[in-house]
């Protein structure tokens, strides 16, 4: 596949660097990973990137984490779905608590 397609061979090696840097929260590789990635086939995902930097850093340097209130939200979610146009918020509410 790799001498087939030298660009998409490019994409996953970038892919699997950036899945490192996240891994690894390796903050100082972000800078060099997005230099070779903005003039890439991921170039649009690199700018996305680019754009919220200060949010990528954050992530790859803080501790903190929303991933312990991920899970409410989804359940929360769930049961306002499962219940829409049934009832009102005293019965949400309810079924949240429970």
């Amino acid at each position: 596949m790799r001498a087939a397609s030298p660009v998409i061979a490019q994409a996953a090696d970038l892919a699997r660097q950036f899945h490192d840097i996240l891994v690894g929260r390796n903050a100082a590789g972000l800078d060099p990973w997005l230099t070779q990635a903005l003039g890439s086939a991921i170039g649009s995902f690199a700018r996305g990137i680019r754009r919220d930097i200060d949010a990528f850093r954050a992530a790859l340097t803080l501790p903190w984490s929303t991933g312990p209130v991920e899970g409410k939200i989804n359940k929360l979610k769930l049961i306002k779905r499962s219940m829409y146009g049934r009832a009102g918020i005293d019965l949400l509410r309810a079924r949240i608590m429970a």
